[in-house]
């Protein structure tokens, strides 16, 4: 893989990929009039999201690793 920076072209070695995942979450409160606790819902929410971006960041993961693989 060739590698273009402000010095010029060389090779990187090793490849380094960067990947991240991101949610988005509807909000739980809209369309409510006043919520005195917020806690419930706040804590609801991110042992499953959590456990679901991991999964996908895992996933990726693999992705990137089969690529190197094929000289991606």
């Amino acid at each position: 893989m060739k590698i273009f920076t402000a010095r010029g072209e060389g090779i990187a070695d090793p490849v380094l990929h960067i990947i991240g995942v991101a949610a988005v979450v509807r909000n739980p409160w809209a369309g409510r009039s006043y919520v005195e606790n917020l806690s419930p819902e706040i804590q609801r929410m991110p042992p499953p999201l959590g456990k679901m971006l991991t999964n996908r960041l895992i996933a990726l993961a693999g992705v990137v690793r089969q690529m190197r693989g094929s000289h991606f």
